[in-house]
């Protein structure tokens, strides 16, 4: 059996990015379970915080390494965020056009995102390879599409976020449900500045605090003592992304001020508020017709991180009093796409069968699994 490797923003711990991954292996895995066993990691980005899982570094892949690969893996996946940008992102992996131009096998790169920014060349050289290159390429949201338009003239389609696939399949310890009150609160750990933090912990304040529970999205306490300023307790559960599509499901409100915090509640069909951090957030409520994010617009300078929206500069009264008429008004997120059915399309087209060159008499072979084959042109048999 071939091998398929996914790659993405893997190994920081950061659970939206884990999400990505997890989702394509538990695709896989629904598929043929040896998939767990023949399906590798591969990261882009050095891991800003220790995880428990072995990934393959992407930009320090040898001439053997990719030799290896191309001889015994079946296709390549990219996905989830953190993919297409300017500053950040596999597209300023150094020597990433080499690398994408040494893999031999085909390329999906399915619902990724794409950051609006100030592309050199060489970044704008590398979004282009990307797009050239691989045999499926898709975008998760119209804002991303319309970043990598501007960049290479080509219009991506939009697919579902991946993420959208995951369930309730995790078993979830129970006291992982119980320590934690009827509305999660989620904040933009990634975005956290210092008038950030301020930020936050003002609209925890302001909000029924007594009620409402923090819940890091990466295995660290400090976003959620920064948040919300105090603490009763010397530590915090990290959730895995399954867990936390489970949690969700048991509770009755999400404060979602991270994209993918968002998404789980959508997919637990569990009311939340989204915060507007990131075009992102406003592409994804918009896409499932869901009501309850602010700000409404895209309009917010950027923070000094360069990455989301500097949300110190959010009308705050305004903001909780959205969040309380959405909790006073809970709207049930709507069934909608998931990336099931595209997903079953990529899969389709990984395993269908390939083209070998029969030894003996040079003719093209369909062979549809690994091993022996009989070359239909000259009866001799191949070992492939």
């Amino acid at each position: 059996m071939k091998h398929i490797g996914i790659i993405g923003s893997f190994g920081s711990g950061n659970i939206g990015d884990e999400a990505a991954w997890m989702s394509v292996q538990r695709f896989l895995e629904s598929k043929d379970p040896r998939w767990k066993y023949h399906t590798h990691i591969f990261q882009w980005s050095t891991p800003y915080q220790a995880c428990g899982h072995k990934v393959h570094p992407i930009y320090a892949l040898t001439n053997n390494e990719l030799n290896w690969i191309n001889e015994n893996f079946k296709a390549m996946i990219i996905v989830g965020g953190g993919i297409i940008g300017w500053k950040w992102g596999l597209t300023i992996t150094p020597n990433l056009v080499d690398i994408l131009k040494g893999f031999k096998i085909p390329i999906y790169t399915i619902s990724v995102s794409a950051e609006k920014g100030q592309y050199t060349r060489e970044t704008i050289e590398v979004v282009r390879t990307l797009q050239d290159i691989s045999k499926v390429f898709t975008v998760r949201d119209k804002f991303s599409q319309q970043n990598v338009f501007e960049i290479t003239d080509k219009m991506p389609y939009i697919t579902p976020d991946v993420v959208s696939i995951l369930g309730e399949k995790y078993p979830i310890v129970e006291s992982k449900v119980t320590s934690l009150k009827d509305v999660l609160m989620i904040n933009a750990s990634n975005c956290l500045t210092e008038e950030i933090s301020v930020f936050w912990r003002e609209v925890f304040t302001m909000l029924d605090s007594d009620n409402i529970s923090c819940v890091p999205f990466m295995p660290t306490r400090n976003e959620v003592l920064i948040t919300t300023g105090t603490s009763n307790s010397n530590m915090f559960d990290f959730y895995q992304p399954e867990e936390m599509v489970s949690v969700m499901m048991k509770k009755k409100f999400i404060i979602a001020g991270r994209l993918h915090a968002a998404v789980f509640a959508a997919t637990a069909k569990t009311p939340f508020f989204a915060i507007n951090y990131h075009p992102k957030v406003k592409a994804f409520c918009d896409s499932i017709g869901y009501p309850h994010y602010y700000p409404k617009t895209n309009d917010l300078p950027l923070d000094g991180t360069e990455y989301g929206f500097d949300l110190s500069k959010i009308d705050m009264k305004e903001l909780v009093k959205e969040i309380k008429y959405a909790m006073a008004n809970p709207v049930v997120p709507p069934d909608y796409l998931t990336a099931m059915s595209f997903l079953e399309e990529v899969y389709a087209d990984i395993m269908k069968p390939s083209s070998k060159v029969c030894m003996y008499c040079g003719e093209d072979v369909e062979v549809d699994k690994p091993g022996f084959f009989l070359c239909p042109h000259c009866k001799n048999t191949n070992l492939e």
